[in-house]
């Protein structure tokens, strides 16, 4: 019904943000983490949308890309993932590391996302196996997302997600790291980064 909102986003927490367009604030639903990105942020935006029906409720979900939002209604379809589920494996995870996830059958690293446990990450990624086509299949407008192909960055953001941390604080602090230092050798890349994230 709403394809998207575009506004200016007045106010945010870790569950929700209000967009004003026009004089009129929209409560929008957003993924876990995503504050950080919005603290980025300034000016006019547009959130990609889908409304969710429920017998007590109407509720936005709103999303900074179009492949968010795509891959969110995608995961909605599957039986036992609600929009809650949803939005934590999007704000946790880049598609393109969900792609991975799924392609080698990783139940152990979507079950670190939380609400999910280790039979409910099986069942997702075997129910996610048939919708592997469907999913957005490249990285364009994942904006904070891409971090460049080196090989240390890569080993960097590995590392401080098997430490436990998202993908999107283990980005920004790395990113934060190489504005510092360009050059950084990955052994203090992850030690600099751990005292950024």
């Amino acid at each position: 019904m709403y394809e998207y909102l575009k506004g200016t986003i007045v106010n945010y927490t870790d569950n929700y943000a209000v967009v004003d367009v026009l004089s009129v604030g929209y409560r929008v639903l957003i993924p876990i983490n995503y504050a950080r990105r919005l603290q980025n942020l300034s000016g006019e935006q547009t959130l990609y949308t889908s409304l969710v029906v429920r017998e007590t409720a109407h509720l936005l979900y709103g999303f900074l890309t179009l492949a968010e939002r795509d891959t969110f209604l995608i995961l909605i379809e599957i039986s036992g993932i609600g929009p809650k589920v949803a939005l934590a494996i999007i704000g946790t995870l880049s598609i393109r590391d969900l792609i991975e996830i799924i392609q080698n059958e990783d139940s152990l690293a979507m079950s670190r996302i939380p609400g999910i446990g280790k039979k409910t990450a099986e069942r997702i990624i075997v129910d996610l196996k048939s919708k592997l086509s469907k999913l957005p299949s490249n990285n364009i407008g994942e904006g904070v997302h891409s971090l460049g192909k080196s090989p240390i960055v890569y080993d960097a953001l590995r590392a401080l997600m098997n430490l436990g941390y998202t993908r999107v604080a283990a980005e920004g602090a790395i990113q934060r790291v190489q504005k510092e230092d360009p050059d950084i050798e990955l052994a203090p890349l992850i030690t600099a980064a751990l005292q950024k994230v």
